[in-house]
C-alpha cells in the first residue's frame, strides 16, 4: 500500500524519539521503498527532508550557473567560491538523506547522522576557505590572523566531526545536546572572525560595501537557528501540536537555508570585487590551501565516519575498551546504559536541553 502506518512515541525505540514529538513516527524497521514513500506522506520527518532538499536543488542550480559563468576549472581565483558552493550542497544533501533514511534501522540511523555531521563540518571549512580569500580586511592580509586562520579552521572541521559523532554515544541527553551544539557553533563563530574584523576594525573602503547587508543578515539567521536548536520551540510549549507542521527542526532548516543564501550572496559579491586586491598583495588562491585542504578533510571525515560506523557494527570493540555498550542495533536487545527518558509532558515548560 502507498499509505504508511505511523506510530506513536511510546511505540518507538528510545533512539528514535524526539523531544516533544509524540506522533507520526515511521517504523524503526522501514524498508528503502517505505523511506522513499515517506517523502510524500505527512510524517514528522517529511518537512525535515523537503526543507533541505528544495534548497539543495536551488543551490545546485546556483553552482551550475557559477560553473559556467566563472570558469572554475581554469581560474584559481574562483576556487574558494566553488569549494564553498560544493560544501553547501554537501551539507544539504547529507541532511536530506539523513532525515529520509534514518528509519531503516537503529544502526542506519547512527550512520546517516554521522554522514550528516561530516557534511556540516565540510560546510564550515568551505566557508573558511571563502572567507580567507574574499572577506579578510585588506590591511590584515599576510598578518598573523590571516596566516593561521585556515589551519585552525581545518582543525575545527576535523574536531567538529569527531565531537558530533561522539555525541551519539551514551545516554546523557543534555550532555549530548551540548556537545552537538558546540561542535556546530564553535566552527561557525570562528569562521565569522574575518567578517567581524572587516565590519568593525578596518578603515578602508573595502570594509563597507554592498556585501555588508547579507553578511549582517546571516548573523541574525544564525542566532535564530541556535535558539531553535537549543530550545525546541514551539513544540516545547505544546507537545503534539507541531508533530508534522511547524516544529523547531523544520524552522531550523528554513532559517539555516536563508542564512546560507545570504552568506553565499555576500561571498559572491566580495569575490567579484576583490581580485585586484589579492593580486596586488600577492595573495591569490593556490591549490593546497583550497582544493588540497578540502580534499584532505573530506578523506579524514570519511575515515571518522567509517570508524564510528564500525564501532556500532562491532559492539565488542566498545565493550573491550570501555566496559559498556553505547549503541543498540537490534530491537530485541536493551541498552546496558539507562534507557533515554521520554521527553513528553503536556504541562511542560520550555527549557534548553
Amino acid at each position: 500500500m502507498w499509505t504508511l502506518k505511523l506510530l506513536k512515541v511510546n511505540q518507538m525505540p528510545s533512539e528514535f524519539r524526539e523531544p516533544f514529538i509524540v506522533s507520526s513516527y515511521r517504523s524503526s524497521r522501514s524498508t528503502f521503498i517505505c523511506c522513499l514513500k515517506s517523502m510524500f506522506q505527512t510524517t514528522n520527518e517529511t518537512l525535515n527532508f523537503w526543507t533541505h532538499f528544495i534548497p539543495l536543488l536551488y543551490f545546485f542550480w546556483r553552482f551550475c550557473a557559477a560553473f559556467h559563468m566563472y570558469n572554475f576549472l581554469r581560474d584559481s581565483y574562483t576556487w574558494p567560491l566553488a569549494i564553498f558552493q560544493i560544501s553547501i550542497c554537501a551539507y544539504l544533501l547529507g541532511s536530506s538523506f539523513a532525515h529520509l533514511f534514518n528509519c531503516l534501522s537503529k544502526q542506519a540511523r547512527h550512520v546517516c547522522f554521522f554522514f550528516d555531521y561530516a557534511a556540516i563540518s565540510l560546510y564550515s571549512l568551505g566557508a573558511a576557505v571563502a572567507y580567507q580569500y574574499y572577506v579578510f580586511p585588506e590591511n590584515m592580509i599576510h598578518g598573523l590572523m590571516y596566516n593561521v586562520y585556515l589551519y585552525i579552521a581545518t582543525f575545527n572541521a576535523i574536531i567538529c566531526t569527531l565531537m558530533a559523532c561522539s555525541s551519539r554515544i551514551g545516554n546523557r541527553e543534555k550532555t549530548k545536546k551540548l556537545m552537538r551544539l558546540l561542535s556546530f557553533a564553535v566552527p561557525y563563530v570562528y569562521d565569522a572572525i574575518p567578517v567581524l574584523l572587516r565590519l568593525t576594525t578596518c578603515s578602508s573602503s573595502d570594509c563597507w560595501d554592498d556585501s555588508f547587508a547579507p553578511h549582517i543578515r546571516q548573523f541574525f539567521m544564525a542566532a535564530i537557528v541556535a535558539f531553535l536548536f537549543a530550545t525546541h520551540f514551539p513544540e516545547c510549549i505544546a507537545p503534539g501540536m507541531f508533530d508534522v507542521w511547524g516544529h523547531s527542526h523544520q524552522l531550523f532548516h528554513i532559517f539555516g537555508a536563508l542564512g546560507t543564501n545570504d552568506q553565499l550572496n555576500a561571498v559572491t559579491w566580495d569575490m567579484l570585487n576583490r581580485r585586484e586586491i589579492l593580486q596586488a598583495d600577492d595573495a591569490m588562491p593556490t591549490f593546497l590551501p583550497t582544493i588540497g585542504i578540502f580534499t584532505l578533510v573530506c578523506a579524514i571525515n570519511l575515515v571518522t565516519v567509517s570508524m564510528f560506523s564500525y564501532m556500532i557494527s562491532h559492539q565488542e570493540v566498545l565493550w573491550q575498551y570501555t566496559g559498556r555498550l553505547y549503541f543498540t542495533t537490534h530491537d530485541g536487545v536493551e541498552e546496558t546504559v539507562a534507557v533515554n527518558r521520554l521527553v513528553h509532558n503536556n504541562n511542560c515548560k520550555c527549557k534548553v536541553f
